[in-house]
């Protein structure tokens, strides 16, 4: 043991602990890696690490061809990469031991500790951490074109137990090492599946690739890919070949060479599922073209022709790309970097999503646009192919004619007022008594708020439509080892009509509004909110099939504004201008108020007020002052005569019961000695 404050070297592990010595078995695995710090180094003083290789080290027929050393910064990024050569060190003739030779030399500026990995390797090479997640499965390829292909050497001496599953697209299933051994193989560019136990870091060495790769894809169907590069791919940067042309990857989905969706299969931490406050579990994910192929990642792509070349090209700067690295070769003190991770207002996408506590499947997608059929066509993609013991939700078309199957996404154009459509998709899970829990949660806020959309069950019977705004989830318990549930789908695009004739006339404390709203199968209601000239809100909910307001609760001589709003089923609102009045004083004379509506078809609503009880006449006469029509309307006590059912009313006719003519009118409102005319225009 050293002095707290003496300069030191230490080894030291994942949590910390330091050594003075760190031995490892010659087991013959890939690589081994040593960290250690140095401590307590003086500001500006020169520091030297020497290194003293073994006899057997320095040999150029040694097992382990690559040593270096590898330096950090506080943050555990790599600053330098120093290889160590043991074939130039000096052995002493006398003693046969390998003289101590300089490894690194640097300055301190001020750190309290400097921080090293010492690398040993067969080969180069490159590693990450691969989660086991809910499901057990991982997709995975390898960014780098192995040493040997042989699947064990360089993933069995980290995954255990060790099986490797290799899709053959002319098979139309998979072979797996180590039943077919000799026929599976570890290459670059290609997409595997594996199971794992636990989570485990893995390492493949060989050669990185700087250049092209080119993979054959000689059967239609579906073929595992992976991104054989360091660095990301963009999905839009693959090209495909048949031979004769060459087309960038959307050029060949709109060629019909293959679909334009791929998909990863999501893993997702069994921590992350348990702290997770809404269902969470392994799944696939789509892919894109405006997406990347991530490095270690493995995609399922679907072709619709043979014979295909399959280049990914090599991304800008890969030649001089550092592989990132995994935890256990960071430093200690190294912290940890998480990176954060719409169509026209007519179209929509409903993404519906299955959930399980061992799997998930969250990319199934129905929708509309403009340029989709009611059949299939180059938006409707297909299912990757379903793992054993998880779920999945799918379109099963078999009425598609060469191009049935089972569908992950189902496009269908988009609905105009009125009209319809219908999607059937299937739940499916081979896991006896699996709990799981379809879910539109999230999907269905984004719906335009004029379509309406409804789901049943089909294996139950009634089976009745519900509204998906209402029941955003519905829970499935699988009733035997292998459960298939069909569900249905329809949506409506409906017409937000917003009331018409929106009126607010004031009377004497009282204030009377009134409009036409119509018959409209999905309006739920409407509400008025009233502010008064202090800014106070006052709001009045009323029922779909109510058409007039009166508001009572008001004081002469005052300033009130009012706003109309309609609310539909869907969520959608629609809102009136704000209008203000000013409430009229308790009856003081009599007066003829402003008719409504104005301009009126066929009737209109003739407010007065009368100061005393008189017999009251109205009469209507046209602008060459002939009488049409006289309403005599008798004795009426004194009183405010402003709603509808208790205004005069004039039906738009003559006193022959002859419709009158479109035009100005005068209307004479005499009451006792009284006569007030005021002007209306009848509009046919």
């Amino acid at each position: 043991p050293g002095l707290a404050d003496q300069l030191r070297l230490v080894f030291l592990n994942q949590d910390k602990v330091q050594f003075e010595r760190d031995f490892r078995p010659a087991d013959g695995r890939l690589s081994h890696h040593w960290f250690f710090a140095v401590l307590n180094a003086k500001e500006g003083s020169t520091v030297t690490l020497k290194w003293q290789p073994s006899i057997r080290l320095t040999r150029t027929t040694r097992q382990y061809q690559i040593i270096r050393l590898v330096e950090f910064d506080e943050d555990g990024n790599v600053t330098n990469v120093i290889p160590l050569d043991p074939t130039k060190a000096t052995v002493d003739p006398q003693t046969g031991e390998v003289e101590p030779m300089v490894a690194y030399t640097y300055t301190n500026h001020g750190e309290v500790a400097r921080y090293f990995r010492l690398d040993v390797q067969k080969a180069n090479f490159v590693a990450t951490k691969l989660l086991a997640g809910t499901s057990g499965w991982k997709f995975l390829s390898v960014p780098i074109t192995p040493q040997r292909a042989e699947p064990f050497v360089n993933l069995g001496d980290d995954i255990d137990p060790f099986q490797l599953y290799q899709y053959d697209a002319g098979l139309g299933g998979y072979k797996i090492y180590p039943y077919d051994i000799g026929e599976v193989e570890l290459q670059a560019g290609h997409g595997y599946f594996t199971r794992l136990a636990e989570d485990v870091e893995v390492d493949v060495g060989g050669t990185m690739n700087h250049d092209d790769v080119i993979c054959r894809l000689d059967s239609v169907g579906w073929h595992a890919i992976g991104n054989p590069f360091i660095l990301p791919l963009n999905v839009s940067d693959l090209r495909l070949s048949d031979g004769k042309t060459e087309r960038t990857f959307d050029e060949a989905v709109a060629a019909g060479w293959v679909e334009g969706t791929l998909y990863r299969w999501n893993t997702v931490s069994k921590t992350e599922a348990f702290m997770s406050e809404v269902p969470l579990s392994d799944g696939y994910e789509a892919v894109t073209s405006a997406d990347q192929l991530k490095p270690w990642e493995g995609y399922w792509l679907r072709t619709r022709v043979p014979n295909l070349k399959l280049r990914f090209p090599a991304p800008p700067g890969v030649e001089t790309a550092r592989a990132p690295i995994p935890e256990s070769l960071r430093p200690p003190v190294a912290r940890i970097a998480v990176a954060p991770r719409p169509t026209s207002e007519e179209d929509f996408d409903l993404r519906i999503a299955l959930y399980a506590d061992f799997a998930s499947d969250v990319t199934t997608t129905l929708g509309t646009r403009p340029e989709a059929s009611t059949g299939w066509d180059v938006l409707d993609q297909s299912e990757p192919p379903i793992l054993g013991q998880t779920v999945a939700v799918y379109f099963d078309h078999d009425d598609w004619g060469t191009a049935s199957g089972m569908y992950n996404t189902d496009y269908q154009p988009t609905l105009k007022v009125g009209e319809q459509r219908t999607w059937r998709f299937t739940v499916f899970a081979d896991k006896q008594d699996a709990k799981m829990k379809l879910s539109w949660e999230d999907a269905i806020e984004h719906v335009p708020d004029d379509v309406m959309l409804w789901f049943r069950r089909l294996d139950r019977s009634p089976s009745e439509w519900q509204d998906m705004r209402e029941v955003r989830s519905v829970d499935i318990v699988s009733g035997s080892l292998f459960t298939k549930v069909q569900f249905e789908v329809r949506a409506e695009r409906f017409a937000l009509r917003p009331p018409s004739e929106f009126q607010v006339v004031a009377g004497e404390e009282q204030v009377l509004l009134s409009w036409k709203g119509g018959e409209h199968p999905y309006l739920t209601g409407y509400t008025i909110k009233r502010w008064d000239a202090s800014g106070k809100v006052k709001e009045y909910v009323l029922g779909p099939n109510e058409h007039e307001f009166t508001d009572t609760d008001v004081l002469g001589n005052e300033d009130y504004t009012y706003q109309l709003s309609a609310l539909y089923r869907t969520g959608a609102e629609w809102h009136s201008e704000p209008v203000t009045v000013t409430v009229k004083p308790v009856i003081r004379r009599t007066v003829l108020l402003p008719c409504y509506p104005n301009p009126f078809n066929p009737k209109v609503w003739i407010p007065y007020e009368l100061a005393e009880e008189t017999k009251v006449t109205i009469r209507i006469y046209n602008t060459l002052g002939e009488l049409v029509r006289t309403l005599d309307l008798g004795v009426q006590p004194r009183g405010s005569y402003v709603t509808r059912d208790r205004a005069a009313c004039w039906d738009g006719r003559t006193q022959s019961g002859e419709e009158a003519a479109s035009g100005v009118y005068l209307y004479q409102l005499e009451a006792g000695n009284l006569r007030m005319t005021r002007k209306m225009m009848l509009l046919r």
